[in-house]
């Protein structure tokens, strides 16, 4: 939890300008005060972080901190104390982690910024739990940019962006980022307003024991949340899930609004057999738009499975899928418009038979036409399903 800062009691000002007023020799040392405080507000705006700098440094260009901790802490983490202000962290490798610590904006108007500084290399390599965990339920209004994540010392994967509890964190954005040796996982998300934008992230998932699934691989993004962007990554060797959109067995309270558009996603499910490039599940209101998914091994391109009413899946690429291109299972209103599917091996589009009221157009298949579309099987249902394909894992 958050310790809010406790401030001296604000100075009487009208007794401090009445002084000024009676003592004409202090108006020019007022004056030259101000000037000076403006000066310093002014440099404060950015801090620096460079390995070769130290943290009793002052953080300016000339003379940078050497952890991005610190520059953290001197701007603190009262409710809105990074608006406006910004830390450029130098080419190097950083052993230490993003927990709990993450300054907060007002506004996308007035964001706190953390970003790598332009043209070099800024590795984020943590040794506790995960390289960035953001717990606090506020609008953050932050945005993380152009860093390489490496996960390889980490037990709990890349992100963790989730509170025990309501509220959950908002307003957060991570762009040009590049996540690696990714163990445990990508990214789990129960917050809200998240925005995942042209990062890039693969390899390093690895298989471990006594999960209590069917499988014991971690996805690249776990998603609870509602109303979050994934947009313009490339998220590529990863050995289960891809976008894990889902919640247990919830239906109209789990995640909704998410949108999930201009995304390459390939080469996943290579260690988890009933894996998805995209799932859609578990609330209404969730969207695959122009997305280009490939090589699944074992796996389906695109499902929108249990609960996702009201859900989209427009303009995407699939192909190369050992199972199916799309599937559809207990949703309803569900529209699968405008997409293109080839080389898959399972069927191309399965419909299983509580789905109701599915808008299917424009689906341009590789196959005769006839061929194109297998719309059978058995009921799906969460949890243990029955159905020839297996339920999303928890």
């Amino acid at each position: 939890m958050r310790k809010e800062k406790k401030y001296a009691a604000a100075w009487d000002w009208t007794a401090l300008v009445s002084l000024i007023n009676k003592r004409p020799n202090l108006q020019q040392l007022f004056w030259v005060m101000s000037l000076c405080l403006m000066v310093s507000v002014a440099r404060a705006e950015t801090y620096y972080v460079s390995p070769g700098g130290a943290d009793s440094n002052p953080g300016t260009a000339d003379a940078p901190f050497q952890t991005i901790s610190r520059a953290l802490a001197v701007i603190g983490t009262v409710p809105g104390a990074g608006a406006g202000q910004a830390v450029e962290v130098a080419g190097g490798t950083y052993n230490e982690s993003l927990i709990f610590n993450l300054p907060s904006g007002t506004s996308w108007d007035q964001p706190f910024t953390l970003f790598a500084r332009r043209g070099e290399v800024v590795t984020i390599r943590g040794d506790g739990e995960t390289n960035v965990y953001i717990a606090d339920g506020i609008d953050y209004y932050s945005v993380i940019d152009g860093f390489v994540f490496d996960a390889a010392n980490t037990w709990h994967g890349q992100a963790l962006i989730s509170n025990c509890c309501d509220p959950q964190p908002g307003f957060i954005r991570l762009q040009n980022n590049e996540f690696i040796n990714n163990r445990f996982g990508g990214f789990f998300i129960a917050g809200h307003h998240i925005e995942v934008v042209s990062n890039k992230l693969h390899g390093g998932f690895e298989e471990f024991f006594d999960c209590g699934q069917v499988h014991c691989f971690n996805y690249a993004f776990y998603v609870m949340g509602s109303n979050n962007l994934f947009s313009h990554n490339e998220i590529f060797d990863v050995a289960s899930w891809v976008f894990h959109i889902y919640e247990g067995s919830q239906r109209n309270g789990g995640p909704s609004d998410n949108v999930v558009q201009n995304n390459s996603i390939h080469d996943f499910g290579y260690g988890d057999k009933r894996s998805d490039g995209i799932l859609l599940s578990s609330g209404p209101r969730n969207h695959a738009y122009n997305n280009v998914v490939y090589n699944g091994y074992g796996s389906s391109g695109i499902s929108v499975w249990f609960g996702c009413d009201d859900c989209t899946v427009l303009n995407n690429t699939i192909s190369g899928m050992d199972l199916n291109c799309l599937q559809v299972a207990d949703t309803r209103n569900t529209v699968i418009d405008n997409n293109t599917l080839s080389n898959c091996w399972g069927n191309y589009i399965k419909i299983y038979e509580n789905t109701l009221d599915l808008t299917l157009s424009n689906t341009f298949c590789d196959r005769a036409a006839d061929n194109c579309m297998l719309s059978t099987g058995r009921e799906q249902t969460p949890e243990g399903s029955t159905s020839e394909t297996e339920s999303p894992g928890a």
